[in-house]
């Protein structure tokens, strides 16, 4: 394994940053050598572990990249290394101490050489494996420098104001030549080199920017649902965890692992959520812009006046509802710790919620809850024939009703009892249309379309809305707002040994294009 240094900082108060490696500069060895660009691509494409040691020992490990205590990126300049050192160790608060002292000023990295070549006496490498990063005392040569953040913010606020001041008179001059009415040749060429000249020193300013410090806006989901299990349980837990927030009775925001299971159990237990188009917000409400009016066009004579039309807009408001629900769990399933309570609340409160979130995306009034995908008049209705029975040509009728642009992501909603109808509907010959005698498949679509269905959508009766057919992620917005507050309380039912759980959701849902749907509407009896 072979040794080399190159410069390392100290970042913030934990960090240790620089170069393991400068491109295409040579070190002089006892032979002359370069690093060319990609010579560690290999190792950071792979997944192989890199260890940050001291003096190369490696009983001293003060980072890895297999942790991410270590991280190694590529730029045009070199390979770029950061450590953050162990600092429960003491070899780990000695290195940084050591370096903002400036005892330990530079670095070694350790590589096995994988390919090189020699051309004139210079060997380049190729390609080479990163085993290691050192801080050394003891470099392989000299010249690299490591220092600490302090002195080197120092030293680039001297270097920018300097660059900053010849800036500001290069700009000056050239701003001079530029108000000038006609400009000689040499004029000219003075210009193009002060541009050029300005654009160096700007792109100067830019890399003595220091980096931006990360910004920590959440805890780790694992830590966010380690905090909220231990909630639910009745346990102590870090409330800096629960990063989504509280409620203004107490409650806490559930964290995303729990919100994507329970979103994912609404997909799989209702119809409108999984097909309609779901929008989350963090705000009251939402406005959607719709075209209610579009500009006109019509044949005109020559030198004829143009009838002028202007596109109208309409908003629709969405305001989320608050849908609630309420489970007992016993205290001495909440203790049992095989039990996944997180998962086991989401699939109760999915269960409860969906019943009514589906009801209320299809039938809703609009009052304290989603208005209906059914209850939107705009929508156009292909009416039966009969009060009581659906033939084929109407199911021909209503598919032939959509207009074709919206046929292709259309999909039949009705409830299972409707679906019985028409799978026993026959030829003339008492063959049945849908399934091919009685071994044969229950029919997932019609007219090559799939069908969904759905206790929520009426059966047939007299008078009723009984087939949807339409592309719902057009028809229908559903908006949901951020989060899902969950309260406990172990008062209620004390003498019962039970804790109750409350969640809240808040959503809306409405039409916005009905002209992407049709209905099947029953004849009057």
């Amino acid at each position: 394994m072979e040794k080399r240094n190159f410069e390392l900082r100290l970042a913030g108060t934990d960090a240790l940053t620089g170069y393991a490696a400068v491109f295409n500069q040579d070190a002089e060895l006892p032979f002359r050598e370069r690093i060319l660009p990609g010579a560690f691509r290999e190792t950071l494409e792979s997944d192989r572990d890199v260890l940050a040691l001291v003096d190369h020992d490696t009983a001293k490990v003060i980072g890895r990249r297999s942790n991410g205590t270590l991280t190694l990126k590529e730029d045009a300049h070199g390979l770029r290394v950061e450590v953050r050192p162990n600092l429960e160790t003491t070899y780990g608060r000695d290195v940084l101490a050591a370096v903002k002292r400036g005892d330990l000023k530079q670095m070694s990295i350790g590589f096995v050489c994988r390919e090189d070549r020699y051309t004139n006496g210079l060997r380049e490498i190729l390609s080479a494996e990163l085993m290691e990063v050192s801080v050394v005392s003891m470099p392989a040569y000299a010249g690299t420098t490591i220092h600490t953040r302090k002195k080197e913010e120092e030293n680039m606020r001297v270097e920018e104001r300097e660059i900053r001041q010849k800036l500001a008179k290069l700009r000056k001059e050239n701003k001079v030549l530029l108000e000038k009415e006609e400009l000689t040749t040499d004029e000219l060429r003075q210009v193009a080199d002060l541009a050029r000249e300005i654009r160096n020193l700007e792109v100067q300013v830019e890399t003595l920017k220091p980096e931006p410090k990360p910004v920590i806006t959440a805890a780790p989901v694992d830590e966010q649902r380690a905090a909220f299990i231990s909630y639910l349980r009745g346990r102590e837990f870090d409330a800096r965890a629960m990063t989504l927030g509280t409620d203004t009775t107490g409650g806490f925001l559930a964290p995303e692992a729990f919100l994507t299971e329970l979103v994912r159990k609404l997909a799989e237990l209702t119809v409108m959520r999984g097909q309609a188009r779901v929008l989350t917000i963090t705000q009251g409400s939402v406005k959607v812009p719709k075209l209610t009016d579009t500009v006109t066009a019509a044949w005109t004579a020559e030198a004829a006046a143009i009838t002028p039309g202007d596109p109208t807009f309409g908003q629709l408001e969405f305001i989320p509802k608050k849908l609630a629900a309420l489970t007992l769990v016993s205290n001495e399933l909440l203790a049992d710790s095989g039990i996944p309570v997180d998962t086991l609340l989401a699939g109760l409160f999915a269960e409860k919620f969906a019943e009514l979130e589906d009801a209320a995306y299809l039938k809703g009034d609009g009052i304290g809850k989603p208005k209906g995908l059914l209850t939107e008049a705009a929508i156009s209705r292909v009416t039966t024939a009969s009060a009581t029975t659906i033939a084929a040509d109407e199911l021909i009728n209503l598919y032939d009703a959509l207009p074709p642009a919206y046929r292709g992501n259309a999909v039949w909603v009705m409830n299972p009892a409707t679906m019985n109808i028409l799978r026993r509907l026959k030829d003339g010959a008492g063959q049945y249309l849908l399934v091919t005698g009685l071994a044969g498949a229950a029919p997932a679509n019609i007219l090559g379309r799939p069908v969904l269905l759905t206790n929520q959508v009426d059966t047939v009766a007299a008078g009723k809305d009984v087939i949807i057919f339409g592309d719902l992620a057009r028809t229908y917005y559903i908006v949901d707002r951020q989060g899902v507050e969950v309260q406990r309380s172990t008062d209620r039912y004390f003498e019962q040994d039970l804790t109750a759980f409350r969640a809240i959701k808040r959503t809306d849902g409405g039409v916005v294009l009905p002209e992407a749907c049709r209905i099947l509407k029953m004849a009057a009896a």
